[in-house]
């Protein structure tokens, strides 16, 4: 009896390759089920395309032999790779095949606190961007990421930051946090802090930091609304 033998969303060619983030699992599977045919086994192979041209050791590439393949996360490097499942019958083997593309996941810019806080004037403000991740190494690493600071009052336009000049805190009459104009905060550390009392109460200011590594970039905004003061405590009854 002929069954049909296809894995979905895998493409035939490399242009379309199906393409999965390095930081995410997946499970792939055939339109054949082991209901159809219960005796069928299965092996699922996977061939690196870069390593193939090196003499990829094809009896390390089974992956499964199950019905389906788990993609675990993180254990493919990005690049591209060739998919064959093979199903044995008791008359017969058949088999299909597929193109699969991991690329790097990029990396998610946070401030801890989220996006909209109150705080006093009578104490440093801590930004912490330390929650920032690369999704493709463990929480924590920061390594090859780079963090860069800027402020603004709330209702100003920051326009391209990344052509804004370096700005010190200090006194002054123009626009920004330090009234010495919008820019770039003399910061690359993951945790910024700022003298809130070079800055007015009853303002809210926007901090950006920006995180980029050799591929990514992200952003994170946080809206800090200064008041005279400590921060008034709310609680919910």
């Amino acid at each position: 009896m002929d069954k049909q033998v296809l894995i979905h969303l895998l493409g035939k060619d490399r242009l379309n390759a199906f393409v999965v983030k390095f930081a995410d699992s997946f499970i792939f599977e055939t339109a054949f089920t082991a209901i159809d045919c219960p005796e069928a086994t299965y092996e699922w192979r996977v061939y690196s395309l870069d390593q193939m041209l090196d003499g990829f050791n094809q009896s390390n590439s089974v992956v499964s032999l199950q019905s389906k393949w788990k993609l675990e996360k993180r254990s493919l490097s990005p690049g591209m790779y060739l998919v064959k499942v093979f199903i044995t019958f008791n008359w017969g083997i058949k088999y299909d095949f597929g193109f699969l593309e991991v690329v790097p996941s990029g990396i998610v810019a946070r401030i801890d606190g989220g996006q909209n806080i109150m705080r006093g004037q009578d104490s440093l403000l801590t930004l912490n961007a330390s929650v920032s991740i690369n999704k493709d190494v463990e929480p924590g690493n920061y390594k090859g990421m780079n963090f860069s600071w800027h402020c603004k009052e709330e209702h100003e336009n920051i326009g391209n930051m990344t052509e804004l000049q370096v700005i010190q805190e200090g006194a002054g009459n123009r626009s920004g946090c330090f009234g010495t104009g919008i820019g770039r905060l003399d910061s690359t550390e993951r945790v910024l802090k700022v003298d809130p009392r070079k800055m007015s109460t009853g303002v809210t200011y926007t901090f950006r930091v920006e995180v980029v590594n050799e591929k990514f970039s992200d952003s994170y905004e946080q809206n800090i609304r200064l008041v005279t003061g400590p921060v008034p405590h709310v609680s919910v009854r």
